[in-house]
């Protein structure tokens, strides 16, 4: 059997209208669909069989719910599952997403070097917060991929665990698809896919942006010569400067190095994430790459939820692991200014170094030459010892951006010679609104009291956690960039893998009795 075939104006689980098919791949067809909320969706249905496998429903479920606890603005994640009565064939649904795929971008050929290097390396970042969470997409190709507007280029990756639903049914529709950007650990079962099988497939993406070919011989026409492909891919590659010429097109040699890393057969020799490749890129259309990353190993701590940490080494290519250079390891701390890096010192330092030296001079004097308790006494002294002390400002900033009170003993200070408290950075206001309405906000770890339809935060710039909570659905955590005035949409989905599978009435064959 294969995915079911539906006209459009039927209606999927008694909710979504199917308007019209976008792809088959045998054991799969995917559908623009509208919900009976009004919304816009697209829905896939799966071959019936698979609903017979639990083993596979159960690690659908998982993949989609660790999807969904991902930032929206690099996932599509899956909104509603389940099975439908008519034609019992497992489906899921998300978002129709309004950004155009990176197949429809390239239709009409493709893009400028600079853009095609910017696209590539908003993937490997996407691609980076999902193998942080050891999630690993391992069926990439230009239908799942959609890219936002200039002059970011913003990618989110939708059509997770669609290497779960073709491994399961190998048909020749769905491996014609899919051929031209896998690699060759896909053609070895007993190979286990990893972060590895991603940056491969990333590599072709990349070529494919480039010229708006497919990297392959074997792939240049439609369908793909699986036969041909399968010796090829296992074969010596040929520098893409060398193969661009051969399809009439000019690469520059300086890409050469970085692509034949990315594309090795053998996966311990390709680099851990595919922003060298996107460096490579971008330095070769004269751009400039936007963290100080030059070919060296990503850290492999979680890139979609930072937590405190020390700072990462001088040179550390995503520093904080939110995708920005020079992120500081307490979160809502605005970066220091290169200007304040390298401004020297002056005789500031020095008169605070003396008088930090005459301060810890005189608590030692006063501790030694403080009068010791009579001999006969039977009681040790209960006499505290007055240590001066640096009084505090009534109102100083938290890391966190949030405002935390002195002690209300502290008297005020009245030294005429105290330096003035220079002020704090001007806050600037975050704007959260939960779909559907959040229960529980947290700010850097801190409740906000009041929640409304539109909760105002007030924060220090910099990166803050943001922790949404509601009854009955997954928990949002993600980091937020504030560097001004700005809205923050925060989306819940329900948990839970996919619905057991109605049982199917008996069939009776030649080797199949029914009761």
């Amino acid at each position: 059997m294969t995915a079911p075939q539906l006209a459009p104006g039927q209606v999927v689980a008694g909710r979504y209208t199917l308007r019209a098919m976008v792809g088959f791949s045998g054991e799969s067809a995917t559908y623009q669909a509208v919900a009976s909320s009004g919304h816009e969706v697209v829905l896939k249905l799966f071959d019936p069989a698979l609903g017979q496998r639990a083993d596979v429903m159960a690690k659908l479920g998982q993949i989609h719910n660790a999807v969904a606890q991902l930032p929206l603005d690099v996932v599509v994640p899956v909104a509603d599952s389940g099975y439908d009565t008519a034609t019992s064939a497992p489906y899921v649904v998300s978002e129709r997403v309004q950004q155009p795929s990176l197949e429809a971008l390239l239709r009409q050929g493709p893009v400028a070097p600079l853009v095609a290097g910017r696209i590539v390396e908003n993937i490997a970042r996407a691609l980076d917060v999902c193998h942080a969470r050891q999630l690993h997409h391992l069926a990439l190709k230009p239908s799942n991929i959609f890219v936002g507007p200039a002059p970011e280029y913003g990618v989110r990756l939708g059509d997770f665990g669609a290497s779960v639903v073709r491994s399961t049914s190998p048909a020749h529709v769905g491996y014609e698809n899919s051929v031209p950007w896998s690699a060759p650990e896909h053609l070895q079962p007993a190979s286990a896919l990893g972060p590895a099988a991603d940056v491969f497939a990333v590599a072709l993406l990349a070529f494919y942006i480039l010229t708006g070919r497919s990297y392959w011989e074997s792939c240049q026409s439609s369908p793909p010569d699986l036969r041909r492909w399968q010796a090829e891919v296992m074969a010596p590659r040929m520098a893409v400067s060398q193969r661009g010429a051969q399809l009439g097109l000019a690469l520059p040699a300086a890409l050469d190095a970085a692509f034949a890393r990315a594309l090795s057969v053998n996966p311990a020799e390709r680099p851990r994430s595919a922003l060298e490749l996107a460096h490579a890129i971008v330095t070769a259309a004269g751009g400039t790459f936007r963290s100080d990353y030059a070919g060296g190993q990503p850290p492999a701590t979680t890139v979609a939820f930072p937590e405190h940490e020390a700072p990462p080494p001088m040179g550390n290519p995503i520093a904080g692991r939110g995708g920005h250079p020079g992120a500081p390891a307490a979160l809502g701390l605005p970066p220091i200014p290169p200007e304040a890096q390298k401004k020297p010192g002056g005789a500031k330092p020095i008169l605070i170094g003396i008088s930090l030296a005459l301060l810890v001079g005189g608590v030692a004097a006063f501790v030694l030459l403080r009068p010791k308790p009579a001999a006969d006494s039977s009681l040790p002294s209960s006499e505290p010892v007055s240590v001066p002390v640096p009084l505090a400002s009534p109102t100083m900033p938290s890391a966190t951006g949030a405002s935390v009170e002195a002690s209300a003993s502290a008297p005020p200070s009245s030294s005429a010679d105290s330096p003035p408290l220079e002020p704090a950075s001007e806050k600037v206001e975050l704007l959260v609104v939960c779909t559907p309405a959040c229960e529980a906000l947290l700010v850097d770890n801190e409740n906000v009291e009041k929640i409304e339809e539109k909760t105002k935060v007030s924060l220090l710039p910099g990166k803050h956690t943001l922790e949404a909570r509601r009854a009955g659905y997954i928990t949002v955590k993600e980091t937020v960039d504030v560097d001004k005035a700005m809205q923050k949409e925060v989306r819940f989905f329900k948990p839970g893998p996919m619905p057991q599978a109605p049982k199917l009435p008996c069939r009776r064959g030649i080797l199949k009795k029914c009761p």
